[in-house]
């Protein structure tokens, strides 16, 4: 069964029509701090609607959008010492490169230059 996307759900798709302008979406988002205690895990309709995601909602918001076009729906989790950073990866000509939503903007995307996800 697939559900219809809304209006503004389908001005997103259209206009991310690539992971360069899926990343841009991520990026003018605002971020979610969860600030009043409760976990969320929101999908692409709640981001859309709220504006707002943290690592891990961004991560399935760009697979949900690229998965539309024609992208598998892949993510990685990074472990880390401190805190975990989840990623939208896909594949491009051969080589990887990765869409995220971080506090940190470091940590954002990666064009599609790498051999290998470890790279």
């Amino acid at each position: 069964m697939t559900l219809a996307f809304t209006a503004e759900e389908q001005r997103v798709l259209k206009r991310c029509s690539t992971p360069e302008r899926t990343q841009a979406f991520l990026d003018g988002l605002k971020y979610n701090w969860e600030r009043d205690g409760k976990s969320t895990l929101k999908s692409f309709r709640g981001v859309v609607r709220e504006g707002n995601a943290h690592c891990l909602e961004g991560a399935l918001t760009a697979a949900a959008i690229c998965s539309q076009h024609g992208h598998p729906p892949l993510l990685l989790c990074m472990e880390a010492r401190d805190i975990d950073h989840n990623l939208f990866v896909y594949r491009k000509k051969g080589r990887w490169g990765a869409l995220a939503q971080s506090r940190d903007e470091n940590l954002r995307s990666r064009p599609p230059v790498h051999q290998t996800l470890r790279d």
